[in-house]
């Protein structure tokens, strides 16, 4: 008996039929990774970054930080990269969260930590850079004993007090509900980060530059989406007789993609979507509306269309039937 709901998302009813088969054709995310690199001009965002600063002393950001929001803003307004394949199913999430690695200082023993950070759709700029800027100098104000976060308590006890064969069938436990039940309970779902809409890593703040690093995506977890950004670099150009016509502030970015959850032009209009925020970051200030956020469609509109489409269907053939019918009758 197939699945109708989930604890973490909404069972998707405007899935054109045609992509119902891709499940079926391409049964994991290895199977469907699609790799994207892009570059974005970041030009805009950058001067925003110094003028929100100047303005907002107490609630300063960065470059990275807007970026996370401006992502947050896309996503928002183009929910179809918010879904997952589960059970040969597509669902929508529920939340809207990214998760990314912070590390307490580039030194190679410091700790990683990596937590899912949840946010309003409907929520204001200043709550949306709150969230990711209080996570960033939480984790970096740490003191040594208090390094270790959900996803290290949860390992760090797993390993204590179970043996390694238990511990394989945890973890095939919580996998096998997660891909064909209604999914893992949610503080499963906070501890690995791996379930949500995007996860981000920054190798630009590792000093890693003109690579274009892809990322893999995990067969553990509902997360279809991974984005890799580098530092930015100055693109300076210059007319024949060597003066500067033109200097931009460019970001490289990389995406890895389920392409099971959303076709290429979706997707594409998604990013371009992203790289106009980033042109235009003022436009985070505006609040989105409900209005703003694209239609979901219900179990009970889907039932309606296609009750709809049938009964088209029905009166097509009966139009054809007759149209047949007089076509005989002018024949004799």
């Amino acid at each position: 008996m197939a699945i109708k709901k989930r604890k973490d998302a909404h069972l998707c009813y405007d899935v054109p039929i045609y992509n119902h088969i891709w499940p079926y054709l391409l049964q994991s995310r290895c199977d469907s990774l699609v790799f994207y690199d892009t570059e974005f001009d970041v030009t805009n965002t950058m001067r925003f970054v110094r003028e929100w600063n100047k303005s907002h002393p107490n609630l300063k950001t960065r470059l990275s930080t807007v970026l996370l929001a401006a992502i947050i803003r896309t996503i928002a307004l183009r929910p179809k990269v918010n879904r997952f394949i589960a059970n040969k199913t597509f669902w929508e999430r529920d939340d809207l969260s990214l998760s990314f690695v912070v590390k307490k200082d580039l030194t190679e023993d410091s700790p990683e930590t990596s937590t899912p950070l949840y946010f309003d759709r409907l929520g204001t700029f200043e709550e949306t850079i709150s969230i990711i800027e209080k996570y960033v100098e939480d984790t970096k104000n740490q003191e040594p004993t208090a390094e270790i976060n959900k996803t290290d308590y949860t390992i760090a006890t797993l390993f204590k007090f179970l043996p390694k064969w238990l511990i394989q069938a945890v973890v095939n436990y919580y996998g096998r509900k997660d891909r064909k039940g209604k999914g893992c309970p949610k503080w499963v779902r906070d501890a690995d980060g791996l379930h949500v809409s995007i996860f981000v890593a920054n190798i630009g703040s590792l000093g890693m530059k003109n690579a274009h690093h892809h990322h893999h995506l995990y067969e553990w977890g509902t997360t279809s989406l991974f984005c890799v950004i580098e530092d930015v670099s100055k693109r300076i150009q210059k007319d024949d007789d060597g003066k500067v016509v033109s200097s931009k502030d460019i970001m490289k970015c990389s995406f890895t993609l389920d392409e099971r959850i959303c076709d290429g032009l979706y997707f594409m209009q998604t990013i371009a979507l992203l790289s106009k925020i980033l042109k235009e970051p003022e436009t985070l200030l505006i609040p989105l509306k409900s209005s703003d956020l694209p239609h979901f469609v219900t179990r009970e509109e889907y039932q309606t269309n296609m009750k709809m489409t049938k009964l088209a269907l029905k009166e097509a053939k009966k139009k054809e039937k007759l149209a047949k019918k007089e076509a005989k009758k002018l024949s004799k």
